[in-house]
Parts: structure tokens; sequence; C-alpha cells
């Protein structure tokens, strides 16, 4: 049985996105890692954590 490389990589995307939830949580990001990008731009930057598969954003306050 012979597979291309593009049925391959679908497959294992397929696999990874099932095991991505195991607990059926959404998955989530921390505004700490882009606080430069939300300084810039704050709906742009959660349109681009959206478009990556954040679920949920937790925010982080500044240091006062």
């Amino acid at each position: 049985m012979r597979i291309t490389r593009r049925e391959w990589f679908g497959a294992a995307a397929a696999a990874a996105v099932l095991r991505a939830k195991p607990l059926g949580l959404p998955i989530g990001c921390q505004t700490y890692p882009v606080r430069a990008d939300i300084n810039k731009d704050l709906p742009g930057t959660l349109a681009t954590l959206r478009s990556a598969g954040f679920e949920t954003i937790e925010l982080c306050s500044p240091h006062s």
C-alpha cells in the first residue's frame, strides 16, 4: 500500500487534533507571550490567536 506525502500529513494532522483535547477542555493561551503584539493591535492579535486554534484567552496583568 502506497500513501502520498499529502495523505500522510493529512492523517497526521487529523490525529494531532484528536489528541489535542484529551480532556475535552478548550485550548487556551495566555496573553503574556504576545504582549508586544497586543500593545500594537489587540483585535488583530486576538484574531490571529483564534485562527491558530486557541479558543480561550487568559489575560495577564501588567507590572505596576
